[in-house]
């Protein structure tokens, strides 16, 4: 819990998570961000849901996730990222990131997609 300024009004702020580890190779975070903002103008409440995902198919392979999404903006994202380590100091990476929109219907429609690679190597003398 926090509060304080926040540009000519004022913010307070509660966070909630949940992390549980159901295994050796998984841990899932969930968590909720509420802020009450207060301006002169005008006051809103932001909510930031968020939940996390990772998992290690081996030492050598991984895949991380994060999705968020708030009421404000309506926008939900998710980040998704494979890392194979062939060798310490070379690493693959895939990573996606999807976006959706709510309209006004409450219809999700495609933000933004996109598709990353990765490599990085470590040459040694």
């Amino acid at each position: 819990m926090g509060h304080g300024d926040f540009y000519d009004g004022r913010r307070r702020d509660v966070s909630a998570a949940l992390r549980v580890k159901p295994g050796r190779k998984m841990a899932v975070r969930l968590g909720l961000t509420q802020n009450r903002v207060r301006l002169p103008a005008r006051s809103f409440t932001a909510r930031i849901w968020q939940a996390r995902v990772d998992y290690a198919f081996s030492p050598a392979l991984t895949l991380n996730s994060f999705l968020q999404h708030d009421n404000l903006s309506r926008l939900a994202g998710l980040n998704a990222r494979l890392r194979w380590t062939p060798r310490q100091g070379n690493d693959v990476f895939l990573v996606l990131n999807l976006g959706r929109q709510e309209d006004e219907e409450g219809h999700w429609v495609r933000a933004y997609d996109q598709v990353t690679a990765k490599a990085q190597y470590i040459l040694r003398f």
